[in-house]
């Protein structure tokens, strides 16, 4: 296990890191047009926007080949996004979105430990999945 100050060095780097690219690690203001609660309850009408800004905790970012899974949280919901290609800790911009990577594909699901602890949520989750295809063909096919 790491030590404390091998921790804080790992933080100190990452700071450095977001300081380097011009991102202001500790912004004074930010800006979101909804809650992610709003989002999730009202995704049919939002996922017609054209663009709408969300803000979050980064709670985990998981690359898995050309996705990547990113949770959020507002305190208010918990949410998670597929995004079509990997992304790095120095792709994330609090004003730009992802560099390079289209912002307006975001499927909000479950994750998939929800079921675990909720059995209702087995079936909403298993026919979300099913449309994960479907949704990454239509990007494509929007290139």
């Amino acid at each position: 296990m790491a030590s404390l100050e091998e921790i804080r060095q790992i933080h100190l780097g990452k700071l450095a890191e977001l300081k380097k690219v011009g991102l202001d690690p500790y912004p004074i203001e930010s800006h979101q047009d909804f809650t992610l609660a709003e989002v999730i309850n009202n995704f049919t009408k939002l996922s017609k926007k054209k663009s709408l800004t969300i803000a979050g905790r980064v709670m985990a970012l998981r690359p898995q080949g050309a996705l990547t899974f990113l949770n959020l949280n507002d305190g208010t919901e918990n949410f998670q996004a597929l995004i079509k290609k990997p992304a790095r800790l120095n792709d994330i911009s609090r004003s730009g979105g992802f560099k390079g990577i289209s912002t307006k594909h975001f499927f909000p699901l479950y994750h998939p430990a929800a079921a675990l602890y909720n059995g209702g949520l087995r079936e909403t989750l298993m026919d979300d999945f099913k449309k994960i295809p479907l949704i990454l063909k239509k990007i494509n096919n929007e290139k």
